[in-house]
């Protein structure tokens, strides 16, 4: 089994659980209410509601075709 950093890079990886991300950059908290995770964030004291995200993990994963022009891309 590969480690989660290489597993995350895998083409066959599920994401299938994951969070949409409908532009970048984004933060997560931007991500979870833009997902209704955390809905009215800037209203009231819902703010207060998501508590410690910083202390997770959170990866963000996408796909991309690169076009064969014999150029270096970085």
């Amino acid at each position: 089994m590969l480690p989660k950093t290489e597993a995350v890079s895998q083409p066959n990886f599920d994401d299938s659980d994951w969070y949409a991300a409908q532009h970048m950059p984004a933060t997560i908290l931007q991500i979870l209410e833009e997902n209704g995770v955390y809905p009215n964030l800037y209203y009231g004291m819902n703010l207060t509601a998501p508590g410690d995200l910083w202390k997770q993990e959170w990866w963000y994963r996408t796909t991309f075709t690169l076009r064969a022009s014999g150029r270096s891309i970085r």
